[in-house]
Protein backbone atom coordinates (compact mmCIF):
# COMPACT_ATOMS: atom_id res chain seq x y z
CA UNK A 1 0.00 0.00 0.00
CA UNK A 2 1.23 3.49 -0.82
CA UNK A 3 3.12 5.07 2.06
CA UNK A 4 3.80 1.81 3.92
CA UNK A 5 7.48 0.81 4.03
CA UNK A 6 8.37 -2.65 2.73
CA UNK A 7 11.36 -4.36 4.30
CA UNK A 8 11.99 -7.99 3.34
CA UNK A 9 13.80 -10.34 5.67
CA UNK A 10 16.17 -13.04 4.49
CA UNK A 11 17.92 -15.99 6.05
CA UNK A 12 21.56 -15.95 5.05
CA UNK A 13 24.12 -18.74 5.10
CA UNK A 14 27.83 -17.97 4.76
CA UNK A 15 27.07 -14.28 4.16
CA UNK A 16 27.16 -11.01 6.03
CA UNK A 17 24.17 -9.22 7.52
CA UNK A 18 21.09 -8.43 5.43
CA UNK A 19 21.97 -4.73 5.52
CA UNK A 20 25.27 -5.55 3.77
CA UNK A 21 23.58 -7.37 0.89
CA UNK A 22 23.00 -5.80 -2.50
CA UNK A 23 19.30 -4.96 -2.86
CA UNK A 24 17.31 -3.93 -5.93
CA UNK A 25 13.63 -2.95 -6.03
CA UNK A 26 12.11 -2.84 -9.53
CA UNK A 27 8.79 -2.80 -11.31
CA UNK A 28 7.98 -3.81 -14.86
CA UNK A 29 7.80 -0.94 -17.31
CA UNK A 30 6.05 -1.53 -20.63
CA UNK A 31 7.08 0.94 -23.29
CA UNK A 32 4.21 0.01 -25.58
CA UNK A 33 0.73 -1.42 -25.18
CA UNK A 34 1.80 -4.80 -26.53
CA UNK A 35 1.70 -7.65 -24.00
CA UNK A 36 3.97 -9.76 -26.25
CA UNK A 37 6.97 -7.45 -25.91
CA UNK A 38 9.12 -8.13 -22.85
CA UNK A 39 8.84 -5.48 -20.19
CA UNK A 40 11.85 -3.47 -19.11
CA UNK A 41 12.53 -2.97 -15.43
CA UNK A 42 12.43 0.41 -13.75
CA UNK A 43 14.86 0.46 -10.80
CA UNK A 44 13.10 2.01 -7.81
CA UNK A 45 15.67 1.60 -5.04
CA UNK A 46 18.91 -0.14 -4.15
CA UNK A 47 18.24 -0.25 -0.41
CA UNK A 48 16.68 -3.00 1.69
CA UNK A 49 13.61 -0.91 2.47
CA UNK A 50 11.28 0.67 -0.10
CA UNK A 51 8.14 2.75 0.39
CA UNK A 52 5.73 2.61 -2.58
CA UNK A 53 4.34 5.90 -3.87
CA UNK A 54 1.39 6.79 -6.11
CA UNK A 55 3.36 5.99 -9.29
CA UNK A 56 3.55 2.34 -8.10
CA UNK A 57 -0.25 1.89 -7.76
CA UNK A 58 -1.45 -1.06 -9.83
CA UNK A 59 2.04 -2.48 -10.33
CA UNK A 60 3.62 -5.53 -8.72
CA UNK A 61 7.11 -4.83 -7.36
CA UNK A 62 10.10 -7.12 -7.39
CA UNK A 63 12.89 -7.14 -4.82
CA UNK A 64 16.15 -9.00 -5.34
CA UNK A 65 18.78 -9.69 -2.69
CA UNK A 66 22.34 -10.65 -3.58
CA UNK A 67 24.21 -11.84 -0.47
CA UNK A 68 27.73 -10.60 0.16
CA UNK A 69 30.55 -11.68 2.44
CA UNK A 70 32.69 -8.92 3.91
CA UNK A 71 31.07 -6.50 1.44
CA UNK A 72 32.12 -8.62 -1.55
CA UNK A 73 29.74 -10.30 -4.00
CA UNK A 74 31.02 -13.78 -4.86
CA UNK A 75 30.20 -15.75 -8.01
CA UNK A 76 28.70 -18.55 -5.92
CA UNK A 77 26.23 -16.15 -4.24
CA UNK A 78 22.66 -17.20 -4.94
CA UNK A 79 20.16 -14.35 -5.21
CA UNK A 80 16.76 -14.37 -3.56
CA UNK A 81 13.88 -12.66 -5.33
CA UNK A 82 10.23 -12.11 -4.53
CA UNK A 83 7.40 -10.33 -6.34
CA UNK A 84 4.79 -8.45 -4.33
CA UNK A 85 1.09 -8.17 -4.96
CA UNK A 86 0.01 -5.07 -6.86
CA UNK A 87 0.45 -1.85 -4.92
CA UNK A 88 -2.83 -0.36 -3.69
CA UNK A 89 -3.65 3.27 -3.02
CA UNK A 90 -3.90 4.30 0.61
CA UNK A 91 -7.09 6.22 -0.16
CA UNK A 92 -10.38 4.55 0.70
CA UNK A 93 -12.73 4.67 -2.26
CA UNK A 94 -15.93 6.58 -1.49
CA UNK A 95 -14.57 7.88 1.82
CA UNK A 96 -14.78 11.44 3.06
CA UNK A 97 -12.03 13.65 1.61
CA UNK A 98 -8.98 13.81 3.85
CA UNK A 99 -9.63 10.43 5.50
CA UNK A 100 -6.28 8.92 6.46
CA UNK A 101 -6.19 5.11 6.60
CA UNK A 102 -3.00 5.18 8.68
CA UNK A 103 -4.65 7.32 11.37
CA UNK A 104 -7.75 5.09 11.31
CA UNK A 105 -5.68 1.93 11.72
CA UNK A 106 -3.58 3.49 14.49
CA UNK A 107 -6.71 4.55 16.38
CA UNK A 108 -8.31 1.10 15.94
CA UNK A 109 -5.13 -0.70 17.02
CA UNK A 110 -4.76 1.50 20.11
CA UNK A 111 -8.39 0.83 21.08
CA UNK A 112 -8.00 -2.93 20.57
CA UNK A 113 -4.72 -3.05 22.51
CA UNK A 114 -6.11 -1.08 25.44
CA UNK A 115 -8.90 -3.59 26.09
CA UNK A 116 -8.24 -5.73 29.11
CA UNK A 117 -8.10 -9.48 28.66
CA UNK A 118 -10.04 -11.55 31.18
Amino acid sequence: MVGFALRPTVTLEHAGAAAECQWRWTRALRLSGSQEEPAQELVLSERQEYTPDESDVGHALSVRCLPTRDGTLYQDSLPAEVVTARVASSEIEGATAGLDIVELRSAWTAAECSRSVA
